[in-house]
This record gives C-alpha cells, structure tokens and sequence, in this order.
C-alpha cells in the first residue's frame, strides 16, 4: 500500500524547457495535475525571455535545445543575481559523468535522467522547491534580523530624534519594499505633524488634515494596527478615494507607536504600498518597527529633559540669582581661561570693576529691597552694554566686573566709561531723586606691553583693577 502524497501548494510556477513536444506535453501534463502553474520554451532564447517574464520557481532543463544550449542557459541564469536562487533541474538522456559534473559546477541543483518516471520528477521538484522554501524563509529572516539590528543599533547610538525615526523608515521601506513611511504625531483630533517621511515630495513638519487619512483616525481611536489590503475595495476608505492620484489598488498600513504613557503623545507608522496587500510577515515586522520608534522616540525625549534639566542647574550654578547675570564663581572660570589665552597667544585682555557709590547709605535709607532693586538696575545697565563675548558678572555685594577679551587698556578705559555714564544717566525708580554712581577700575594684559611674565594671573588682574578702583 502506498501513501498519497501531498498536493503541492497552487501557485508554484515551473518553466518547462524541452525542443521535444511530446516531453513538454508529458512534462506539464503531470505538474498541473499536481497543482503547479506551467509555462513553457523549446528554444534557449524563449526559455531566457521566459525566466525573466514568467518569474518561475523552478526551471526543469533539456541540455540539447536548437540554439542555446542547456549549459548556456545555466550559467547565464546562475549567474544573475535576480535569477540566480531559481532551482535548476536539468533533464537529459546525456549521463557521462563529466557532464553531469560540469552542469552541477555551473549552479544546477539536480539532474534526472532520460527517460524518466514521472513520480520521481515531481517528487525532485517538491524536494527542490521545499529546499527553496527553506532558503528563502532563511533569507529573509536574516534579512529581518539585520534590518532589526540596523534600527536598534540607530536607537541606541543617536539621541537626535530625526536621525533615529529616518533611519527607522527608511530601513523599513528597503525591507518591506513599500513606496512610503511617514510617522506622524497626531496634533488633535483633526491634524497631524509629519515627523518623519521617506517621501522626498513631502516636507517634514507639514500638518495634515486627518479626515483625508481615515486608517489614522481608525488607528488612533481603537488603539490597533489598521490594515487595508485594497484602498479602492475597503469602506473606511470610501469618502477619501477621490484624493488618490490615480486608480492603482494600494495597500495601506496605520500603527500606533506604543506608549505607557500619553504624555508622550501619539505617533502612527504610516505605510503605503501601490499594487499587492502587505504580508502578515510584512505586518509583523512593522509592528516590530512601531515599538522601535516608540523606544528611539521615549529615549530622546527622556535624553532632552534631562539635558534641559542639566542645562537649567548649570545656569542657575553660574548665575547670581538677584541680579540674573553671571555669579563670582562663573566670572573666575572664564577669567582664568582668558588670561591661559592671552599668555598663550599674546592677545589683549581687559578686567574692570566697578562699585556702587555709597550703596551703604541706600540700604540704611530704602531698605535691602529697594537696595536689591538698584543693584537689578545696574545688571541690566551692564548687560546691555557689553558685547557678547565680553563676560559681565556680579563680584559680590555691590561690586560688578567686565571680562573683555581682545581689548586692551585704552578699550577697557573706554567701556568703562561708557558703563559709569550709562548709570549716570539712567533713572532709578526704587530711590528718591533716582540716581545713583558708580566708580570704575580698569587693568590690563596687553601685548603691547610686553606682558608675558608668569606672574600675570587672574589674581594679578584683579588686584590690578581693584586697586585701580580704589584710586577712582
């Protein structure tokens, strides 16, 4: 008793190659009995144009064809990389070893012998076409992998929000072989920002009208990955068909990108693919994608709180919190880095302080808070006449200094000046009368002076204008 074997899955196609009609009848006879689909040549140059129309799984081949010859054909097929993983199956009467080892050397996967038995040429086709199979499911599978790997090594390696999500889409259209990604942060329910797109057409940042995307708003509301196989047979689709540039079938994809938490927001993997449905492997390996955007996504916006709390506890580390300007501590650090630069490369430096007259008296007369407000005053004075590379800060109590570099002692002099008749001339509304003076010392390194000694340090400059202050 023998055991029926499986019908082979419907769809597998198999180009017959053979200048004998008989052999062709024979031959595709039997296979589509079996539930193969069959095309056939009885000439190398049919059988050439065939492989790249007919797209077959397996190529069963006769040796000895009127023009091309089966080893022609072989090579020429095994050594196309569009080609070359078709299975070859050479049938021939030819038996010489030499012969049948030189077909295998050019690629060819199999040789049956003429003439043949039927039940052994399908089942060397089912072999040949499940080891197919088998490559082919490896194949890709490492191919998913790798892509998976490319996206979480760009999550993990970049905290730069737009380098991590373009790396996602565009990794993610060379798998899936789809026409466009986008993820998109929905804004309301009626807009989204395009956050990212693989479309060069489209312009990162636009704001989308969300009733012409409905597999968005599907996926938005009900929380699930929207897929629609056909745009021109799916309802959800009915009121927006008229949008779409022309009448070819697109599948679409809508998935959310997974967060535990809503004040994140809410982003969509939005995919579109002119012609076939997307696979379920298609489908899975995009929900894959969604979970490493949502990663990448989390991790930057983790990346940029806590950046921005590093940034706000360094400028409240180098400011002075009454005045708002940089404190002693910062003003000491960038002192001490201009002097290294000015020894090292002999350019101009200038330090003044500066002290509010009679500040002692204004305390005792309106009270610290009125004191404070002064002091806020000449801050401001201060800020708005410095240049940006010049560093104004707060020395302590009511002494200001200004760091300014590549100036000597003339342009020092000047700023100064210029300083001393800014408070002149502005009003202070905390005090009576509104005014109130200040007094100015200026010192300088200067290369014009020779000043290359080691003794010129950050101290020596500002015991230089601090003396220079008292001599005001």
């Amino acid at each position: 008793m023998t055991s029926r074997q499986p019908t082979p899955i419907s769809g597998d196609k198999i180009l017959v190659v053979d200048d004998d009609p008989s052999i062709l009848e024979t031959l595709t006879t039997m296979l589509r009995f079996k539930g193969y689909a069959t095309h056939v040549a009885s000439s190398g140059k049919r059988a050439l144009e065939a492989v790249h129309q007919f797209s077959p799984d397996l190529i069963l081949l006769d040796i000895m064809l009127p023009d091309i010859d089966g080893y022609e054909i072989c090579r020429r097929v095994k050594s196309d990389k569009e080609t070359q993983d078709i299975p070859v199956l050479i049938v021939s009467a030819r038996t010489r070893r030499e012969e049948v080892v030189n077909l295998l050397e050019l690629g060819a996967n199999d040789y049956i012998t003429k003439p043949f038995f039927l039940d052994e040429v399908i089942a060397r086709v089912r072999t040949n076409l499940e080891a197919k199979k088998y490559r082919d499911r490896v194949r890709e599978e490492a191919s998913l992998q790798k892509a998976m790997l490319d996206i979480s090594q760009a999550v993990t390696s970049s905290l730069a929000l737009g380098e991590v999500l373009a790396t996602i889409v565009g990794t993610l259209i060379e798998t899936v072989h789809c026409k466009r990604a986008s993820i998109l942060l929905v804004l309301n329910g009626d807009t989204a920002q395009v956050v990212t797109t693989t479309d060069t057409g489209e312009q990162i940042g636009r704001i989308l009208t969300l009733e012409r995307y409905p597999e968005v708003v599907n996926a938005i509301d009900e929380s699930r990955l929207i897929n629609v196989e056909n745009h021109l047979a799916d309802p959800r689709l009915e009121a927006v068909r008229h949008l779409f540039p022309d009448a070819t079938p697109r599948a679409l994809l809508a998935v959310p990108l997974p967060f535990k938490s809503k004040d994140l927001g809410r982003y969509v993997l939005h995919v579109e693919r002119p012609g076939e449905p997307f696979l379920q492997k298609d489908v899975r390996f995009c929900e894959l994608v969604a979970n490493a955007a949502a990663n990448g996504i989390y991790n930057a916006q983790l990346y940029e709180e806590k950046a921005l709390d590093n940034e706000r506890l360094e400028r409240m580390a180098n400011t002075d919190p009454l005045t708002g300007i940089h404190n002693h501590g910062f003003l000491y650090r960038r002192l001490s880095e201009e002097v290294e630069r000015a020894m090292r490369y002999g350019s101009d430096l200038s330090y003044i302080m500066i002290d509010i007259d009679r500040f002692k008296a204004i305390n005792d007369r309106y009270g610290h808070l009125k004191g404070d407000q002064v002091l806020r005053d000449i801050a401001h004075i201060i800020q708005r006449s410095t240049r940006k590379i010049d560093v104004g800060a707060r020395y302590g109590g009511e002494e200001f200094a200004v760091l300014l570099p590549e100036t000597g002692i003339e342009g020092g002099s000047l700023q100064a000046e210029r300083i001393r008749r800014e408070v002149k001339a502005h009003y202070f509304s905390a005090i009576d009368g509104g005014r109130v003076s200040v007094s100015c010392g200026v010192a300088s390194l200067s290369r014009g002076g020779g000043d290359t000694d080691d003794r010129y340090t950050p101290d020596w400059l500002i015991g230089a204008a601090d003396n220079a202050l008292y001599q005001a």
